[in-house]
């Protein structure tokens, strides 16, 4: 697989109606905006659609035109891609669900430069995918011919290794990050498989009888379901309509991804027994601890971030304020350019009254910087309206700092312009190019007296190891 393919950080859903499956996708937006996708195990074969946009940019009532609404196993994903190919017709074969075999017409038909859906019919794999496989991962399995890709996506490639090979030994043969759900029309049911780190998260719940799955058990709530647990780490789980099997074949080596709990997860979500609200707090409060400027009131960028400014104030005692407001639910983080995350932030991020602002002394608190795309708006915005002095706070400890960031799905690779590397980590530096008096990392030993011990999760975007290379399964990527 080559440096400049998809990487994705999605969410998945599989339920046995296209209801559930779209509502679930909904409750999961927050995972991805870029491309949504539903497919269906019907009559010995496998039918999908996807499309661009947000879940709601096709309606459920067109799905079932396609996809039909009878009882079946239904698979879906919510998707944005980290890096590769960005033009519309590209975007959308790249979406999920990935398939194996089958038909494709692109939609509408007299405009191909510019899609906005893909039915795929009588294929006979189709599988969602969270995570990214490691690269190099894949390139000594013998039989499997990658040349022919259709995608950019390496799901598609993961598809042909368990359609050579089997669940058990792709599981045992690919150390990468992956919580997937696959339909095989050989197969009752579905498989849900999620790696031997346990990187990215997976959920197993039950609805109106049924045994369902997805990426964030918050999303199996607000459906109406109820969550029975997490997916193991190495574990293949066959979803058998009202009763499921489960089979390990490697032994899990946890190494939770942590920035899902500081950044990704849904605030009510569950992530390695962990609630990630509940972390979020008490990130704050370790802040709080490690760093207290004199200030008037402290506040935060929407939405996220309000958990931390919760415990930030509980802690400190400076009261929390609500400057700034979103228009939209849009998380500038997960947009496809440089140019689109920053037009996401200008065009939605707004300071609520500038009056509340003049003469104040105010700190910010943020989830993380990476580009430090964020962060100067919301501190340029409170400048204009005649702020005395602007710290920022920061709830996740230097990302990038050594040009290393993230090969297991997050959107941040190695070649990102993350200004921690830009700034040589330097505290002032970072201060001037953002435009903060003062500004503040919470400290890897800090995050981690929060989250549990640090070999617990994957370190390697702030400068700690890598589980794959650490587990010495793959010889280290560029080497």
């Amino acid at each position: 697989m080559g440096e400049n393919e998809v990487r994705d950080h999605c969410g998945f859903f599989v339920a046995y109606s296209p209801h559930d499956v779209y509502k679930g996708l909904q409750a999961e937006q927050h995972r991805g905006r870029e491309a949504a996708g539903i497919g269906v195990v019907r009559d010995n074969h496998v039918t999908a659609v996807k499309w661009l946009g947000n879940v709601s940019a096709l309606k459920l009532q067109t799905i079932i035109q396609i996809l039909g609404a009878e009882r079946a196993v239904y698979l879906g994903h919510v998707r944005y891609a980290t890096s590769g190919r960005k033009d519309p017709r590209k975007l959308l074969e790249d979406a999920h669900p990935h398939t194996i075999g089958g038909e494709v017409q692109i939609y509408p038909q007299d405009d191909s430069d510019n899609p906005t859906h893909m039915i795929i019919t009588r294929a006979r794999i189709a599988g969602v995918h969270n995570g990214t496989i490691y690269p190099g991962s894949m390139d000594s399995i013998d039989g499997c011919d990658f040349t022919d890709l259709q995608t950019g996506c390496d799901t598609e490639a993961f598809l042909r290794v368990y359609d050579k090979l089997g669940a058990d030994e792709t599981m045992k043969r690919i150390p990468s990050s992956f919580s997937i759900a696959i339909a095989d029309a050989k197969m009752r049911g579905a498989l849900v498989m999620r790696d031997r780190f346990g990187l990215m998260p997976a959920w197993l719940g039950e609805k109106d009888g049924y045994i369902i799955a997805a990426s964030e058990d918050e999303a199996i709530r607000q459906i109406g379901g109820k969550p029975i647990r997490e997916v193991d780490a190495g574990e293949i789980v066959h979803l058998k309509g009202q009763s499921f099997e489960s089979r390990s074949t490697v032994p899990p080596n946890w190494r939770r991804c942590f920035f899902q709990i500081n950044y990704v997860m849904h605030r009510d979500s569950h992530f390695g027994g962990r609630w990630v609200y509940n972390d979020r707090f008490n990130l704050g409060r370790q802040l709080a601890r490690e760093f207290k400027p004199d200030v008037d009131f402290v506040t935060y960028i929407p939405e996220c971030p309000e958990d931390l400014a919760l415990g930030y104030s509980h802690e400190s005692g400076i009261p929390l304020r609500k400057i700034f407001y979103k228009k939209n639910d849009e998380r500038s983080f997960q947009g496809p350019t440089p140019d689109e995350r920053r037009s996401s932030i200008k065009r939605n991020l707004h300071l609520i009254d500038g009056e509340n602002v003049r003469d104040k002394r105010i700190l910010i608190v943020d989830d993380s910087i990476i580009r430090a795309n964020n962060s100067p708006h919301a501190i340029n915005l409170a400048r204009q309206s005649g702020a005395e002095y602007v710290a920022l706070a920061v709830g996740t400890p230097m990302i990038g700092r050594n040009r290393k960031g993230c090969v297991f799905g997050v959107d941040m690779p190695d070649n990102d312009d993350f200004v921690a590397a830009e700034c040589d980590g330097d505290l002032e530096r970072i201060s001037s190019r953002i435009g903060a008096d003062d500004v503040y990392y919470i400290s890897k030993e800090g995050q981690f007296q929060v989250l549990g011990p640090e070999e617990n999760y994957c370190t390697r975007c702030i400068g700690g190891s890598d589980p794959v290379e650490e587990a010495g399964l793959i010889k280290p990527a560029g080497r």
